[in-house]
C-alpha cells in the first residue's frame, strides 16, 4: 500500500513538471512564478515549488528570482518540435 501512494505521489509530481514546462516553453520572456500560480491556481504553491526546484536542478528551467524560463536545452528542444500536447 506504501508503494502505490508513492508511486501516485511521483505520477502527480510528473504532471505538475508536465503542466511548468508545456506553461514555460516557448515563452522567450519566460513568467513570473506569480503568474504561475495563477494560472495554475488549482495545484498548491508548495508542490509548484517542489517541482519548480526538481526542474531547475535538472536543467529544465531557470530560475532568475522571481522569474521562470526556460534552459537553452529546453528552448532548443522545443524548436525541434520535440514537446507535444
Amino acid at each position: 500500500m506504501h508503494d502505490e501512494s508513492k508511486q501516485d505521489h511521483d505520477q502527480i509530481d510528473m504532471q505538475i513538471e508536465h503542466l511548468l514546462v508545456l506553461r514555460l516553453a516557448g515563452e522567450q520572456e519566460g513568467r513570473t512564478r506569480e503568474f504561475i500560480y495563477a494560472e495554475l491556481r488549482d495545484i498548491d504553491c508548495d508542490a509548484l515549488d517542489d517541482a519548480i526546484e526538481r526542474l531547475e536542478r535538472a536543467g529544465v528551467l531557470l530560475v532568475r528570482g522571481e522569474r521562470l524560463q526556460q534552459s537553452p536545452a529546453l528552448e532548443r528542444i522545443d524548436r525541434l518540435d520535440l514537446i507535444g500536447v
